[in-house]
């Protein structure tokens, strides 16, 4: 690639060119140099062409990765989804497309990619295996993030995964088993998220930022086992690692709010305020993050017993839980909770009540979209957010009033 830049290549091929150097180097986690390239691919790229658009994908992507809010505000313009290639190249560039812009917290705009590709690309693409492993890659993480529906999350990347393995796409497919991962351990089946996590470890290609969710979402999975002293060693030695891939404010902060979930659970708050400041300005962070940070400041001053900050962190958190309209992080699906707790507190009982009350039901609803009883019961009883409202529906508001899931014993 170096060498064609150098000789002089120009126009949609010196794109081309640059566009591989920059695909190459977010392999190999050198997300600055791979941002720059970006930006030199996208002076030679022709809008409307695929290297135009698998420059733009990628620079956003890049952009994403050093929490560069200006520049992706500045670039999601130049996109429209009513001009994605129909064809596997726009398949897989829409399926990049919904999953960053989860992240970022722009779930209207990734719902209408979803749309044009489940109407347009897949159409014109059925029984492609390609396109309809990048189809439910995304439709998957849609469901999962921003509909709350692990089971149906599930089902759509097991599919990626068949048609990935089908088609020969060993790495790609194993890239996929982060996202069942993630699906069983918001369904509370941790020994199924442990067995794709471990595949994942097992491969010695595995990029580096497959590597980093998959350690995430181990420590997740140590944090519901209450493993807490491996969580505080894996999240130590993963924010070494964090510093040398460049990884982003928001993922470092991730990775060091799972150690706040510890020290919680050891009671130890000195040490989880440490750390929240450790996080810096908030302000620089994704949405999801944000939410995240601000609910474990709700907890924090809960337990110090500054019950009028808590009420106060734990509104603002609910806001920008809205404003992301997206779940990457278990403390998101405690939030209800934390803030009827607080308002409890602070004496407003009735105020709690409610909110507690409309958390269950909500919670109940989610369940009985899982057609497997056993999952059910595994949703509701092994996610220890899952488990904390409805511990505090019983109490708050008696025994009948949390009816069991459909199919439990």
């Amino acid at each position: 690639m170096d060498k064609g830049i150098a000789c002089g290549a120009a126009g949609e091929t010196l794109a081309a060119l640059h566009v591989r150097r920059m695909d190459a180097l977010i392999w190999n986690d050198a997300h600055e140099e791979a941002h720059a390239a970006a930006l030199q691919a996208l002076e030679a790229a022709v809008p409307g062409s695929h290297s135009y658009w698998r420059t733009v994908t990628g620079a956003l992507s890049c952009a994403a990765n050093v929490d560069d809010r200006r520049a992706i505000e500045a670039l999601l313009p130049r996109l429209d989804p009513a001009d994605l290639p129909v064809d596997v190249q726009g398949a897989e560039l829409a399926s990049r497309m919904i999953l960053l812009l989860l992240w970022e917290g722009l779930p209207a705009l990734a719902e209408r990619y979803l749309r044009r590709f489940e109407r347009d690309i897949m159409t014109a693409l059925a029984g492609d295996p390609h396109a309809e492993a990048s189809f439910q890659i995304a439709r998957g993480a849609w469901l999962l993030q921003a509909e709350r529906d692990p089971w149906g999350a599930l089902e759509a990347h097991l599919v990626a995964g068949r048609h990935l393995e089908g088609i020969g796409h060993h790495l790609y497919a194993l890239m996929t088993s982060t996202f069942v991962a993630q699906d069983y351990l918001w369904l509370g089946a941790l020994d199924a998220a442990e067995q794709h996590i471990e595949r994942v470890f097992a491969f010695e290609g595995t990029p580096g930022f497959t590597t980093v969710g998959a350690t995430m979402l181990r420590i997740v999975s140590l944090l519901e086992q209450r493993r807490l002293t491996e969580v505080l060693d894996l999240t130590g030695a993963a924010l070494r690692r964090a510093s040398a891939l460049q990884l982003t404010r928001s993922r470092s902060a991730t990775m060091r709010l799972l150690r706040v979930e510890a020290h919680f659970l050891r009671s130890e708050l000195a040490e989880a305020e440490e750390e929240l400041r450790a996080v810096g300005d908030v302000a620089a962070l994704v949405p999801v993050v944000r939410t995240t940070v601000l609910s474990s400041m709700a907890e924090l001053r809960l337990r110090q017993g500054r019950v009028g900050e808590a009420v106060a962190f734990a509104r603002e958190a609910l806001d920008w839980d809205r404003r992301a309209g997206a779940v990457f992080a278990p403390r998101q699906e405690s939030l209800p909770a934390i803030y009827a707790e607080a308002l409890h507190a602070s004496g407003d009982a009735e105020a709690a009540r409610e909110v507690i009350r409309a958390a269950r039901d909500e919670l109940l609803a989610r369940a009985d979209r899982i057609g497997d009883p056993a999952f059910r019961r595994g949703f509701l009883e092994n996610v220890s957010a899952n488990a904390r409202t409805l511990a505090l529906a019983s109490a708050w508001l008696g025994q009948g009033s949390s009816p069991a899931p459909p199919g439990a014993e």
